[in-house]
């Protein structure tokens, strides 16, 4: 670091004693300190040359308005300006015009920086004292250099390529590994431990889903008393729209424990993409305004106003209406039942509940049909939202917040599925076990068609264990794969046996 500053100051004593070899007829202070300006205009030799600024000359600090020359490009402009006499103007001979600084430089023979006339401001020579001076500096420069290693780091010079990886086994790969060798003798564990953990998994749930009961009832065409079918009666012009049948259902054994009812359809696409994007989250949470997504169900065109529909788009438009009560049969020859009673809590998690969907914001004892007020039902409604669930005496909720309209608005993946309609309330002395095996009437308000689509209708009584819904898909699957797997092993053992005792040994 010292040597660079004595170099530095070296440089610099030598600079100043050249750039001030000719005195300045342009002299000027800004700021307290001088500023230099140097115009460059290669003469020849022995010639002198000077420079003239006609009109104005523009700076950050001053403006020089007139006619001034300057001799060996060495002036120093500032606010304070000392103007060449006529006299000692340089000759235009060899001039050439800078139309940017609006200048004039020109070359001549003129002996003007050799004496300065009287009055005038003597430039600064390089005395030998400056002289000597600056070789000393260059010498100690020199120095300097000698003990530069310690001080200094070492930047290695790169030769061919820059972007060569280092040659690390990281960077090139070559870490030690493992490659394993695939014989008859690695494979016999690994296939006897997989098969022997897929095979105990299969029993597992097989066991677990053989304890889950089922009974599901299909009432597409549910008939009433007379005979006429559902799709006759539902496109007549009954009260509501619906019209009710029922179905007798016969359990021979009993259903312990928590008791679950679905309601299912088949055929019907809920992951159509355009059936799917078809709804506004935000307005399920009480922005009714919000429909973007929705078209063409999005407004309805009342009076010449667009009202917005609530909620709007297909999968609402779309909600599965039909509602059911089971009765329990308690005396065959009088047929005297007892309702079933059964809840909408536990349906939905909390998170789904209070987080998705909200009704609008109520205010000075408004109803919620006051809150919905400007807003219009979907086309395929026989009630506006606001009385969505007021007819249900599980107290499932009402408008946004109603079970069945969240559980609907949960699209299915696959086109055959079932929807969680209601728990069984396990309460009184003949449902606190759960459902007693025997007979009931599943009573049907039948409302939703489904002949459009070439769909079915079902109704699901299920008695789940550990393993959830019964469903014999996966235990199966899991009891072919892990036989499979033992068989191999099986087949495995017999040929290594083979090779074993078959080699000759000298």
């Amino acid at each position: 670091m010292k040597s660079i500053v004595v170099l530095s100051a070296a440089l610099f004593l030598s600079w100043r004693t050249e750039a001030l070899t000719c005195r300045s007829l342009l002299k000027g202070v800004v700021n307290g300190s001088t500023w230099n300006f140097d115009n460059e205009l290669r003469c020849p030799e022995n010639t002198k040359w000077c420079v003239t600024v006609y009109g104005k000359f523009y700076s950050n600090e001053f403006v020089i308005d007139g006619v001034f020359g300057n001799c060996e490009g060495s002036g120093l402009l500032g606010p304070l300006i000392t103007p060449l006499p006529d006299n000692l103007k340089c000759q235009e001979t060899g001039c050439t015009y800078v139309e940017v600084l609006n200048a004039t430089r020109c070359c001549c023979d003129s002996e003007l920086c050799n004496a300065p006339p009287p009055g005038y401001p003597s430039a600064v020579r390089a005395s030998p004292q400056a002289i000597h001076l600056s070789f000393l500096f260059f010498f100690l420069f020199l120095c300097q250099c000698e003990r530069m290693p310690d001080d200094i780091p070492k930047i290695p010079r790169h030769r061919g390529k820059k972007n060569r990886p280092k040659d690390s086994a990281w960077r090139q790969q070559t870490l030690p590994s493992v490659r394993a060798h695939v014989d008859v003798v690695s494979a016999i564990p690994c296939l006897l431990v997989g098969g022997v953990a897929l095979l105990a998994v299969g029993i597992a749930l097989y066991f677990g889903h053989n304890s889950s009961f089922e009974e599901e009832i299909t009432y597409t065409n549910c008939a009433l008393e007379n005979g006429t079918s559902a799709h006759d009666v539902i496109k007549t012009d009954l009260p509501d729209g619906t019209f009710q049948c029922s179905y007798t259902i016969q359990l021979d054994k009993d259903y312990e424990g928590d008791v679950k009812f679905y309601y299912g359809l088949t055929n019907y696409y809920q992951n159509n993409r355009l059936y799917f994007t078809s709804r506004n989250d935000i307005q399920l949470t009480g922005k009714l305004t919000t429909v973007d997504d929705c078209d063409p169900l999005a407004y309805e065109f009342r009076n010449g106003s667009k009202i917005p529909i609530a909620p709007c788009g297909f999968i609402a438009n779309s909600m599965f209406n039909d509602t059911f009560q089971l009765i329990y049969i308690t005396d065959a020859k009088t047929n005297a039942g007892v309702r079933v009673p059964w809840t909408a809590r536990n349906v939905l998690s909390n998170t789904e509940i209070k987080r998705k969907f909200r009704n609008p914001k109520r205010v000075n004892n408004q109803s919620l049909c006051d809150a919905f007020k400007n807003t219009a039902k979907p086309p395929s409604w026989q009630h506006p939202i606001c009385e969505l669930g007021t007819r249900d005496p599980t107290e499932a909720g009402l408008g946004f917040e109603n079970i069945d309209f969240m559980v609907w608005m949960k699209p299915a993946a696959l086109p055959k599925f079932r929807k969680l309609y209601r728990i069984l309330e396990r309460q009184g002395d003949q449902f606190k076990d759960g459902l007693p095996a025997g007979n009931y009437t599943l009573v049907i308000n039948y409302n939703y068609p489904v002949d459009s689509f070439g769909g079915e209708k079902m109704f699901v009584i299920a008695r789940e264990s550990w393993v959830g819904p019964r469903n014999m898909f996966l235990p199966i699957i899991y009891l072919v794969v892990g036989t499979a797997m033992l068989l191999l092993t099986a087949l495995f053992i017999l040929i290594y046996l083979k090779q074993r005792f078959s080699r000759v040994h000298p």
